[in-house]
């Protein structure tokens, strides 16, 4: 919804939304960001918090599990310690 201005009280449009991304990036310094990097970004820390697949898939919006796994970034350390912790759940 918008605050102020001469379309206050109505419903924020992607131009609107995208004019607001412009100028706040362009204040802070940073130009090459854009909407998109920090939906990405916020995919990619979810996942590396260890929420669940099927969840993220429903928060990011995406059709099936596959777009979201691009989220994941394992690291060698993360996938030792996953394998690990699956095999003492094995053997006790």
């Amino acid at each position: 919804m918008v605050l102020r201005g001469p379309t206050t009280g109505h419903a924020l449009t992607e131009a609107g939304l995208r004019r607001i991304f412009r100028t706040h990036r362009l204040r802070a310094g940073t130009p090459l960001v854009r909407p998109h990097r920090l939906r990405h970004t916020y995919g990619t820390e979810l996942a590396a918090a260890g929420i669940d697949l099927l969840v993220l898939r429903d928060l990011m919006g995406h059709a099936s599990p596959e777009t979201t796994a691009g989220y994941v970034h394992l690291s060698a350390t993360t996938l030792a310690e996953e394998y690990a912790a699956a095999r003492s759940r094995l053997e006790s």
